[in-house]
């Protein structure tokens, strides 16, 4: 019985330490993973605090090109190599600062004045081409300080276009991470984030580079294609440089779109700065003005309310009005036309831009009418499609007075967008959702998103008001106001605008200083695209006055006739082109 007892006795002892020895595994089991999975990088990060001979360093990783429609490289990111360092632990400072001055091409100075640092950790020279490695490698090897300089490998963004595009395409910070324009847009599909790799300097071993941090967290790493197409937009820049060496405006905003899509074919916009060294210009020179800065349009706006107009049959074809001379009295207002005109017919109000003829046809329009205009063309609500993009304004259309003056343009602000994609819908009927992202390909090759046509409102007009439309613009350029900008080889429609700069110092808006405008889309018996030009504040080195049809009229001929031979388009005006 007694050893029994004592069987019994033991077995209970047996299983009290079994049980202790599983519950100390689970406690180490647990804390591991406390250690590895919940706290993981922030317990490292805080142990390394206290470790004077450890460092976390952050290498920026691999990110998604930016490319073209058609594959052209607008941003890369470049393998390269930075050059790190432990100071106190550095030998013969001056020969290592020596040799790397010229193999790196930086001063000798700032290099050893980086290796003289108090810091624990230093970075002697980032993203560093790597046709320099081997060089650096043997520098480190015979000044005998493979244990206190490192190399990492890395990655650099670079846009081997320079300023080409450059208000759009945005740039990416040190860190590889984007801060401006469709880079910072897409931060999330074309990853880029910055990887946190463990250093630490063992005396025996030398340095030591544990397995990264945070390698999971650096994004998709996808290439996107935008749907801006090389050739359009080397056009575009070009005639963007040709408008600014004329009449150096303050700003210009170029866009070209795809009538049939929506697509954005070409965007430049001045200032403009090369993003791979964008650090070296100022802010305001980052600016994609095509979307950040609305404008009073001035007469590119009377083909949207006058269409309107004639579709409510509040006016038609056949009637005419009385431009008096080209002066009118509106509640107290006087608005004139450039030219003594007098009786014109519907079509010759956009023909010759009469703002009397303009106001007095906006006389018919309610205040829910001129709502349904804006609202119809989304002429001021953003389609935040590009970062930065600014709504439009609208007067309070409660009073005639500003319905009458939003139809000549003054009063409403839009941006060049908003006024390309409205010109857009008067070619087509449609009102399509603009595209800047044409498709998004992951790195196994799958397209994960791809631009599709998003209708957004359907047969605005009856054909035969855009039939007039059409008509009426075509007639603006052939014999009207913007006879600068007719092709001998195109038919395009479109509008000059030239709205006069208010003056928030006087109070006043100025006679010198004007945006000057033109609209329009092409070919019009077939339409594919849509254009505006937008030159603010130009100067004509004659001292005149500049107007949409003096100033951007003529570029816009160039561009139609550009842009359609890059496409091998059919001219449809063959008879004057032999």
């Amino acid at each position: 019985m007694k050893a029994q007892g004592l069987t019994v006795k033991s077995e209970k002892k047996l299983k009290l330490v079994i049980f202790l020895i599983f519950a100390l595994y689970f406690l180490v089991l647990a804390r591991a993973f406390y250690i590895q999975v919940i706290a993981g990088e922030n317990y490292v990060k805080k142990v390394l605090a206290d470790f004077p001979k450890g460092r976390i360093i952050k290498i920026t990783s691999y990110r998604g090109s930016i490319l073209d429609k058609n594959g052209q490289p607008l941003a890369i990111s470049l393998p390269t190599i930075s050059i790190y360092a432990f100071p106190k632990l550095i030998q013969n400072k001056q020969e290592l600062a020596d040799k790397l001055s010229k193999i790196l091409g930086l001063p000798q100075f700032q290099i050893l004045n980086t290796l003289n640092s108090k810091e624990r950790f230093v970075w002697i020279a980032r993203h560093v081409s790597q046709s320099d490695k081997g060089l650096v490698e043997q520098a480190i090897l015979d000044t005998n300080n493979s244990k206190g300089v490192g190399v990492q490998s890395d990655f650099k963004r670079f846009y081997p276009n320079h300023n080409v595009a450059s208000n759009l395409i945005g740039f990416v910070g040190w860190d590889g991470k984007g801060l401006d324009g469709m880079e910072y847009a897409l931060n999330k599909y074309l990853g880029g984030k910055p990887i946190e790799v463990m250093t630490i300097f063992a005396p025996k071993e030398g340095k030591m580079v544990l397995k990264p941090l945070s390698i999971q967290d650096t994004g998709t790493q996808s290439d996107v294609y935008l749907t801006i197409d090389m050739g359009v937009q080397s056009i575009v820049e070009d005639i963007k440089n040709q408008i600014v060496k004329e009449f150096n405006p303050r700003r210009v905003a170029i866009v070209v779109e795809d009538v049939r899509n929506g697509n954005i074919l070409g965007m430049a916009t001045y200032p403009d700065f090369d993003p791979n060294d964008y650090y070296n210009y100022p802010q305001r020179d980052w600016r994609n003005s095509a979307v950040t800065d609305v404008f009073e349009p001035g007469s590119v706006m009377k083909p949207f309310f006058l269409g309107y107009a004639m579709a409510k049959g509040y006016i038609h074809r056949g009637e005419t009005c009385n431009a008096n001379g080209g002066r009118g009295d509106f509640y107290g207002h006087i608005v004139t036309d450039v030219e003594h005109n007098g009786i014109l017919t519907m079509s010759q109000i956009l023909v010759v831009s009469s703002n009397v003829c303009a106001m007095k046809v906006a006389s018919h329009l309610t205040r829910e009418d001129a709502e349904n205009v804006v609202n119809l063309f989304h002429l001021v609500k953003p389609y935040n499609i590009i970062p930065g993009e600014q709504a439009g304004i609208l007067p309070n259309f409660y009073y005639p007075i500003n319905r009458m003056f939003a139809t000549i343009g003054q009063s409403i602000a839009v941006n060049a967008l908003n006024l390309a994609n409205g010109y857009a819908a008067l070619a087509t009927d449609n009102l399509l959702k603009p595209h800047i992202i044409r498709k998004i390909v992951n790195p196994l090759g799958q397209v994960i998103y791809h631009e599709h046509v998003d209708v957004i409102h359907k047969n605005i007009y009856p054909q035969s008001t855009i039939d007039w439309l059409h008509y009426a613009l075509e007639q603006v350029v052939e014999k009207g106001t913007g006879t600068a900008a007719k092709s001998n080889h195109f038919t395009i429609a479109g509008k000059t605008g030239t709205s006069q700069i208010f003056n928030f110092k006087t109070g006043h808006y100025s006679w010198r200083k004007v945006v000057a405008v033109f609209a329009g889309f092409f070919p019009v018996s077939n339409p594919r695209f849509s254009a505006v030009i937008v030159a603010y504040d130009p100067h004509p080195k004659n001292g005149a006055l500049a107007w949409g049809g003096s100033v951007s009229a003529p570029y816009f001929k160039e561009l139609v006739d550009r842009i359609s031979f890059y496409y091998a388009i059919k001219p449809d005006k063959a008879e004057q082109s032999k």
